[in-house]
């Protein structure tokens, strides 16, 4: 159990707190970011907004408390959801588009 525990350690924390990473590590992360959104659009719009619901609730309650509120980690926290949301609504938007033709 400790094992799983110290695995899942890693999500709770920002990829920003510490030295701040170089520039393709960061762009790296945040197409990650963008394709997660993508894949909560593939599963269901509906089941999709619920895994973007805990994603919030992971950055609200993970990433800025366990790295101290720092307002690095804040927008970076900001920058992560907002990929991702621009992840869920292109893949939305594209599939609403050609559903209609």
């Amino acid at each position: 159990m400790s094992a799983v525990l110290d695995f899942l350690a890693v999500f709770v924390h920002s990829d920003v707190a510490g030295p701040s990473p170089a520039w393709w590590h960061w762009i790296n992360a945040q197409s990650s970011h963008f394709l997660f959104g993508v894949f909560f659009a593939v599963i269901s719009p509906s089941y999709g907004h619920i895994g973007l619901y805990l994603w919030i609730a992971k950055e609200g309650f993970g990433d800025i408390p366990n790295d101290g509120n720092s307002l690095k980690v804040i927008a970076d926290s900001v920058a992560d959801l907002a990929f991702g949301y621009f992840g869920f609504f292109s893949r939305h938007r594209c599939t609403r588009h050609y559903s209609k033709q």
